[in-house]
């Protein structure tokens, strides 16, 4: 593990300290929140969308609360804006772009969702909800700590869409977004 693994390994690890573990399909141990449905379920994802990040959960979210984003493609363009909640924005990019954590914050469910192929939801220090939709790989897993500007996984042959919210009420992420600089930068990590 690199520092900035080791780095983020003791906010989960105390998470779970004495709580049972679940164990994803890699074997790693996931922290089990009391009252709260299990870290990569679809429970936990639905939940999130429609209501407040559970305390317990917050707890357990490394890194910083945000008060900008960052465009989550780097050469991508905004092909749909923000039009509510049955309308999150879209982000058009080249198959295959690398995808890029927003902000700081903690991956509770990674995988298919309904109606939205691979998908990513992540939750945020501020409570804070984002999730990305129609990704064509997944380069992180369920439980995994993630910084600014981390790879989370290549979009794919749809434009990517990306929602926030707060509180389980839908927000437009287009004004909190800035363009990344060119180059890495802090917490980029990935090609």
């Amino acid at each position: 593990r690199d520092a900035r693994d080791a780095a983020r390994g003791p906010a989960l690890a105390g998470a779970s300290t004495g709580s049972p573990t679940v164990t994803s399909t890699d074997a790693a141990p996931l922290p089990v929140f009391a009252g709260v449905p299990a870290l990569g379920s679809l429970a936990l994802a639905r939940l999130l969308e429609a209501h407040a990040a559970p305390e317990v959960l917050l707890r357990a979210v490394p890194g910083a609360r945000f008060s900008s984003l960052l465009q989550p493609v780097r050469d991508g363009a905004v092909s749909r804006p923000w039009r509510g909640a049955r309308e999150p924005m879209r982000i058009a990019a080249a198959p295959g772009a690398p995808v890029r954590a927003m902000a700081d914050g903690l991956v509770v469910f990674a995988g298919p969702m309904p109606g939205r192929g691979h998908s990513l939801v992540v939750v945020h220090r501020n409570g804070w909800v984002s999730s990305y939709a129609h990704l064509g790989t997944l380069a992180v897993t369920a439980g995994s700590p993630v910084l600014r500007g981390a790879w989370l996984g290549r979009t794919g042959s749809t434009d990517l869409q990306v929602d926030l919210r707060d509180g389980g009420v839908p927000r437009n992420p287009g004004p909190l977004m800035v363009a990344p600089a060119p180059g890495h930068g802090p917490g980029d990590t990935g090609p």
